[in-house]
């Protein structure tokens, strides 16, 4: 694919610095870049990387300047770069229709855009949206909705009663709709408690690679719109995720977790069953939320503290070797004082 400088100004709202017509044929790093590439810079940090690379024309905020060289400068140059990048790379698609390996229910309902892969399972009371993409090898249990333009990689397995609205897109390897951790002791043994709900997916949602997300107990685990998880995310039974909150590798939530909206979990993040974390709360990595958040919050650590308060505290657990010392010389200090005093008294 070829463009020119003009044309993806027009794509982006951007402006042109040099030439228009200069041809653009990809999107590359400072150091793989060849005369006909666009390169990002986001941060002034990177002008001496822009201005030693031989790229044709770079991607610049509205602040930026590489001095004497081609620019496109747009107000948001990362949001813009992701608009230009999908132009030239342009997502895995498969070929129109069903593949002739691939199983579908006779019940299922297929719209004659939705594409199909090899030894893919559709199962009974299936419905699946103009333009979704069911990738090889993934399985659709009875009565599982897709919306459109929803794509589904390779080995996804889809259990039973699931929701999947339009643009979402689930990674290989993730199991939707497994049952969730529910048993009770009866005095000699765990019984399990039949799992009989449901899982909600929105629309715009992308779940990576190898996640879990359970059925409900009762009712529907849901997932909102816009939601992202990242790979290894696992969210229990009957959790709720706010739209467009942001769950980070290896997040795990406990049955019953309510999330707000716009919230963000950090890298091994997890919470106890049945706590509540409100709107635009941030937590930070590694963290074990074991009460419920205010809204706007941004905390570290287990229990998790405000995070201003972690750093400090944090800072104060690596000098406790010389806070030790310290108040072990003022321990003998006071002891000599002491006797020093007695000794005085006689």
């Amino acid at each position: 694919m070829e463009k020119t400088l003009r044309e993806l100004a027009q794509m982006i709202a951007g402006s042109v610095i040099g030439d228009p017509e200069a041809r653009i044929t990809g999107i590359k790093s400072f150091e793989e870049a060849g005369h006909s590439d666009l390169v990002l810079v986001s941060q002034a940090k990177f002008l001496k990387e822009a201005s030693e690379s031989i790229a044709g024309a770079f991607l610049v905020g509205e602040e930026l300047v590489v001095k004497g060289r081609n620019m496109l400068r747009v107000s948001n140059p990362k949001l813009a770069f992701a608009t230009v990048l999908r132009l030239f790379h342009p997502p895995e698609s498969l070929q129109s229709g069903v593949h002739p390996t691939a199983y579908v229910d006779d019940s299922a309902v297929v719209h004659p855009s939705a594409r199909v892969g090899a030894f893919v399972y559709v199962g009974p009371g299936c419905s699946l949206g103009g333009g979704c993409q069911i990738f090889p090898g993934t399985v659709l249990l009875r009565d599982v909705s897709v919306g459109a333009e929803t794509t589904i990689f390779s080995n996804v397995s889809i259990y039973s009663k699931v929701e999947i609205g339009s643009g979402t897109i689930i990674h290989a390897g993730s199991v939707i709709g497994s049952d969730g951790y529910g048993f009770v002791f009866d005095g000699q043994q765990h019984v399990k408690i039949p799992q009989v709900g449901g899982v909600k997916i929105g629309n715009q949602v992308e779940v990576g690679a190898n996640c879990c997300i359970d059925r409900a107990t009762l009712g529907v685990t849901e997932v909102r719109d816009g939601v992202k998880l990242d790979n290894f995310v696992h969210i229990g039974h009957n959790c709720v995720v706010g739209e467009h909150s942001l769950l980070v590798a290896q997040v795990g939530l406990s049955g019953g977790t309510r999330l707000g909206k716009f919230v963000t979990l950090a890298g091994q993040v997890g919470t106890n069953p049945h706590i509540e974390i409100g709107d635009g709360t941030v937590v930070m990595a590694k963290s074990g939320v074991s009460k419920s958040l205010s809204p706007h919050s941004t905390v570290s650590g287990m229990p998790p503290i405000e995070h201003h308060r972690w750093i400090r505290s944090q800072i104060i657990y690596a000098r406790l070797p010389e806070i030790y010392q310290a108040l072990k010389d003022l321990q003998e200090e006071v002891e000599r004082l002491k006797q020093e005093r007695t000794n005085g008294a006689d």
